[in-house]
């Protein structure tokens, strides 16, 4: 029989996972894991999360956060942080509180930079207790995080993951809602006779079908997620991978929305030319 995976070990490598989003989009990186796998169990990030949230456009999080600096495990300060979530299109309303340390730990590294086995307690490695910068922005968000998630319907949150899953293998994928935007006041474009698929849409459909990432499946999957032609050009290929390049500067949620289209297809943001480029290694 194989080794028992607890519940709560698993939760504590999601949480450890989670603030490491938090702290590198604090430092500006793009975070583009939507979802984990730890111990066999699939999870939505903080990231998708907020992913989710700006497709619904539905969930605010009101301006007021309760503080409270409190003592825990006999005698560790923690931040304790208090958001309140609303989902306006169910009319749901939910608290997501979140606790942090004042001091993380940090292992004990050798000068190999490995870590130093505790010869007191086996199994575990020497560590110190540090102050940490980031501890109220990680309680915040987490708190933010748990609030969002308790307003999104469960069954919405399980599509939502299985989108997550089934982007990774470069299927054919919708997103299961869209950007919320602002209603046209145009007429209705005529009805139209449906045209049969042509030649480039025929080998579109079946790369999609076999998994695989091609020019023609970047750009179906970031027309799906509404990604216009005035934010990024169409796919090409160059030197065995696949290139997005954005036609302008984006701004946070656009550069956003794009990079959760494309990293489950193994993107790359690499600084290259006057705005940058995504790129993915053919397959």
């Amino acid at each position: 029989m194989g080794a028992i995976v607890r519940s709560d070990e698993i939760f504590l490598e999601m949480e450890r996972r989670d603030q490491q989003q938090i702290v590198a989009a604090a430092t500006g990186e793009v975070i583009g894991e939507l979802m984990y796998k730890v111990k066999g169990k699939n999870a939505i990030s903080w990231a998708g999360i907020n992913h989710i949230c700006f497709f619904m456009g539905d969930i605010e999080i009101d301006q007021w956060v309760e503080w409270d600096r409190i003592v825990m495990f006999e005698d560790r300060v923690y931040w304790s942080a208090t958001v309140r979530a609303r989902n306006t299109k169910y009319n749901l309303s939910s608290l997501g509180t979140a606790e942090c340390p004042e001091l993380q730990k940090i292992y004990d590294l050798d000068d190999n930079k490995e870590k130093i086995p505790d010869p007191q307690h086996p199994g575990k490695f020497k560590s110190h207790l540090e102050p940490d910068e980031h501890c109220r922005r990680k309680s915040l968000s987490k708190a933010q995080r748990n609030a969002k998630r308790a307003v999104i319907p469960e069954a919405l949150l399980k599509k939502w993951l299985q989108y997550f899953q089934d982007m990774r293998t470069g299927k054919e994928v919708v997103p299961p809602g869209q950007p919320k935007v602002v209603e046209s006041t145009q007429e209705p474009p005529k009805k139209t006779e449906k045209k049969a698929p042509d030649k480039d849409e025929k080998s579109t459909q079946a790369a999609l079908k076999q998994g695989k990432v091609t020019t023609s499946t970047v750009d179906y999957n970031l027309k799906a997620a509404n990604v216009t032609e005035d934010m990024v050009g169409k796919a090409f290929e160059e030197e065995g991978f696949i290139v997005v390049e954005p036609v302008r500067e984006l701004v946070d949620q656009e550069h956003y929305l794009i990079f959760g289209v494309l990293e489950p297809m193994g993107a790359q943001w690499e600084m290259k030319g006057l705005i940058g480029r995504w790129v993915i290694e053919k397959r």
